[in-house]
């Protein structure tokens, strides 16, 4: 349960909002991970909607790595050995009206949102300067 308790860290110590359901907007929502080796990467589900993903992804015959069965090794309090600040994930909250606009532009582009948003934002910061490919 390491990606679960991953979450729940990241949670409690305001590293990660937790959200609405990304399908109907219930308050009460559980992070879905489709990957569990990236435990910040996740998408609130309410529990209906949870189950119904996790039937589909059975349905499709989708492997979602399973999390590992070791027991995850102890590691020193604090916020430098739980998140890596140069990858951690970054949660924003678009207006609904984004937001609808991004889960269509990601399902017709077959990605995720997660990936569409880095791409659009890592666009941008080149178009603007931020982001100079050249530069180490």
């Amino acid at each position: 349960m390491v990606a679960r308790s991953e979450v729940a860290w990241a949670v409690r110590n305001g590293h990660l909002i937790r959200e609405p359901c990304s399908q109907c907007g219930a308050l009460k929502a559980e992070a879905h991970h489709e990957d569990y080796t990236k435990p910040l990467e996740v998408v609130w589900l309410c529990r209906r909607h949870h189950k119904l993903r996790h039937a589909e992804i059975k349905r499709q015959g989708i492997t979602i790595r399973p999390e590992p069965t070791t027991p995850h090794p102890r590691r020193k309090p604090g916020p430098k050995n739980r998140l890596n600040t140069k990858t951690a994930l970054v949660t924003f909250g678009p207006a609904p009206e984004v937001r609808k606009a991004l889960e269509r532009a990601a399902a017709a582009d077959q990605c995720s949102m997660s990936f569409l948003v880095t791409k659009i934002t890592t666009d941008w910061a080149k178009t603007h300067g931020w982001l100079n490919e050249t530069k180490p």
